[in-house]
């Protein structure tokens, strides 16, 4: 260390004056540096806690490539995905299945209603309705269901492709 010549000087004087009390006379002792600025194991696992969270956040916009290459790693073969839209898309699929799933499974209060209604259920009452060609429009207003519901339900039941968009002339 460049300051040690000082630093020694400025002990051995306090020595000589008996500013410090010590058994070993001036000169003959060791200084045992420590570093200026040390984590303590606290501070050191927070920011490991940091870097592993932001690295997770990359992973919502990087592809796993890019990450590899930050780190000085091998691009893999797949590794062209970005992980944050891998997630949304399965998260978008399973809610998809589950609404598939809850319609399955108990329907709706409105295909109750028109049940009651009609005595048949809204899968029949669309397809009859597209069959005999009435627009979108009228088949909502018979129905009173509103033209976002009409295009969930002709693609729930897979009859969306079977009408014409078009009102009839």
């Amino acid at each position: 260390m460049r300051f040690e010549p000082g630093v020694r000087f400025l002990i051995d004087q306090l020595i000589e004056i008996k500013q410090v009390k010590t058994s070993v006379p001036p000169g003959e002792y060791h200084i045992e540096w420590v570093g200026a600025f040390e984590i303590n194991p606290r501070d050191k696992e927070a920011a490991l806690l940091d870097h592993d969270g932001a690295r997770s956040l990359q992973t919502e916009y990087m592809t796993v490539n890019e990450i590899r290459a930050q780190e000085g790693l091998e691009e893999v073969e797949g590794g062209d995905v970005v992980l944050g839209l891998l997630k949304a898309q399965t998260a978008a699929f399973k809610t998809q299945g589950m609404v598939a799933n809850k319609g399955a499974d108990k329907p709706s209060r409105r295909k109750t209603e028109l049940m009651k209604k009609f005595g048949k259920p809204a899968k029949f009452l669309l397809a009859e309705r597209i069959k005999r060609n009435d627009s979108v429009h009228k088949i909502c207003k018979d129905l009173g269901i509103s033209t976002k519901t009409f295009y969930l339900w002709t693609e729930e039941y897979g009859l969306y492709n079977s009408f014409r968009q078009e009102p009839k002339s």
